[in-house]
């Protein structure tokens, strides 16, 4: 039994992959555990219908031991959750790093959704993202001089809250978004 098929202690190049699950599945392992403090970059992957069998990132997990820069470039994320308790990416260390660019999460129903990301982190870049029917991107900056940047996004059909970030000290960097059928 184990909650991960990946845990990396080092950085690796990681791109154009698919992880794809049953609709139904409810306990197969999570895509990614990082153990290393670094920089990883995940590049063109999609993952589908990915939920952990732990409530720790239903395609990512790093804990508060680890200081990670993550790179989400051009992914797609497909129905990887299936309630607000849950969450795609979960990082727990104050010193960290998590930008998502270019990246597609969509779900089929907003009332079923996860969160996109549950990070206590002190940066977090989300630029030229698409988001339908997604849960919250929760976030809360652990740096007096961390920064949440949210441009060039679409995000649509949200029925519940989006953005909900605590404990920012500088100016929140939120521009050129479009929010629709919200």
């Amino acid at each position: 039994n184990y909650d991960y098929f990946i845990t990396l202690y080092k950085p690796i190049e990681i791109s154009n992959n698919v992880f794809e699950y049953g609709k139904d599945q409810t306990d197969a392992p999570a895509p990614f555990d990082i153990r290393f403090n670094n920089q990883i970059t995940i590049d063109r992957c999609r993952f589908i219908n990915s939920r952990s069998r732990v409530t720790l990132g239903n395609v990512l997990y790093c804990g508060s031991e680890y200081a990670i820069t993550v790179n989400f470039e051009s992914c797609e994320f497909d129905n990887c959750g299936k309630s607000s308790g849950e969450m795609i990416i979960k990082i727990d260390n104050f010193f960290s790093t998590a930008n998502l660019n270019n990246c597609t999460i969509t779900f089929d129903n907003s009332e079923k959704s996860s969160k996109v990301i549950d990070a206590a982190i002190a940066n977090t870049h989300i630029t030229g993202c698409t988001f339908t029917k997604c849960g919250a991107i929760n976030i809360e900056v652990k740096s007096s001089k961390g920064i949440f940047e949210y441009r060039n996004n679409v995000a649509s059909s949200l029925t519940q809250q989006f953005l909900y970030i605590t404990n920012i000290e500088s100016q929140p960097i939120i521009l050129d978004n479009v929010f629709q059928d919200s």
